[in-house]
């Protein structure tokens, strides 16, 4: 059985601290999208795009809780046990916030697809 991912609302409350970019939905869709792109270890410039070139030694407990969230994730998705879960607000929130984290969610995940894809052309076009 998978582990849990980490709570939505630390995450957030860890993000908005550190003036991150995107929200706890969005960063876990967009860590799925490198992940399904087949990228196994995000790129450093993620990490930019995630901490708004924030100092990485101020926010080590955000950065912790981002690597284990990709970590799970991968986990997860690699499992054939279909144990894969959105991170998303609680069940117990009402339907239209919960709706918009999976609007955040998807958007994230299409932005790290695409982050993905962007990153390989510039690998293989400097390799050619």
């Amino acid at each position: 059985m998978s582990s849990s991912l980490p709570c939505f609302v630390t995450l957030q409350r860890l993000m908005a601290d550190a003036n991150a970019y995107l929200g706890p939905a969005e960063l876990h869709g967009m860590l799925c999208g490198f992940i399904c792109h087949g990228d196994i270890v995000p790129e450093p410039k993620c990490m930019d795009l995630i901490l708004n070139d924030a100092d990485e030694h101020e926010y080590e407990q955000l950065i912790k809780q981002i690597k284990l969230l990709f970590s799970l994730s991968l986990q997860q998705l690699s499992d054939f046990g279909f144990e894969f879960e959105l991170l998303l607000l609680d069940d117990d929130c009402q339907f239209v916030e919960r709706l918009s984290t999976l609007s955040q969610w998807s958007e994230g995940f299409v932005l790290g697809l695409e982050f993905a894809q962007e990153t390989q052309r510039k690998t293989y076009a400097a390799d050619v």
